[in-house]
């Protein structure tokens, strides 16, 4: 009996996913090395090293992103007060769509200056930042990511609604899960299970509603510092 058959089948997927990228990566880096071995060209074996940092580059970025499904030990990450509001601002000041420039990210807070949480910066900006580019990528045409920050009792809220292609109801259900990507070869389908378990481990909860042809909403309520 093969080890495999006794694997859930949603890890076999995982596991195969991963196989398929490093064994993507390693092949190019192993070939550009054996056509390295045989030429004298000075440009060419320097571009063929470059090749190889790029190569190495994805992988590396690509074991970062794995790595961020599973949650880290207790106390391994020492959390402090952040402002997201603050950690928003940088986000859209960068985000842009990759292809379309009448697409618009706008940070809409309301008369909150700040709002602070007890977190890690890095991966709060991390988790924002995959919701926001979800939305983006979902958008074909002109349109708009709003993001809209309020507190609600003890809970910071973050809104994330695009006016993109939205989903069924199957297609948002399996949304969530590590791997599973809609937009083909080259996205990881990492996002928006990245951005949940971020925001699990820092006690908040994300929620997400979406119909096809009319927009994505994610969710996300964090614990507000009590300091």
């Amino acid at each position: 009996m093969k080890m495999e058959t006794d694997l859930p089948e949603e890890l076999k997927k995982a596991i195969r996913k991963v196989v398929h990228e490093m064994n993507d990566t390693l092949g190019g880096i192993l070939s550009v090395i054996r056509f390295l071995q045989r030429e004298r060209s000075e440009d060419k074996l320097k571009r063929g090293l470059e090749i190889i940092e790029e190569m190495a580059r994805d992988g590396i970025k690509f074991a970062s992103r794995l790595r961020k499904i599973i949650p880290d030990e207790p106390g391994e990450n020492e959390f402090k007060e952040v402002d997201i509001i603050d950690i928003l601002r940088g986000l859209t000041s960068r985000l842009r769509h990759p292809d379309l420039i009448n697409v618009k990210v706008v940070l809409n807070a309301g008369s909150l200056d700040r709002l602070i949480v007890r977190g890690d910066k890095r991966e709060l900006y991390m988790a924002f930042e995959e919701i926001a580019k979800n939305g983006l990528e979902a958008i074909e045409a002109n349109g708009m990511v709003e993001i809209r920050v309020d507190r609600s009792g003890d809970e910071a809220i973050v809104e994330f609604i695009d006016t993109g292609t939205g989903m069924e109801e199957e297609t948002m259900a399996q949304s969530l899960k590590p791997f599973f990507s809609t937009k083909g070869e080259g996205h990881l389908g990492l996002g928006l299970n990245v951005a949940k378990g971020i925001v699990l481990r820092h006690g908040g909860h994300m929620e997400m509603e979406s119909r096809a042809g009319l927009g994505t909403k994610v969710k996300i309520a964090l614990p507000v510092s009590r300091r």
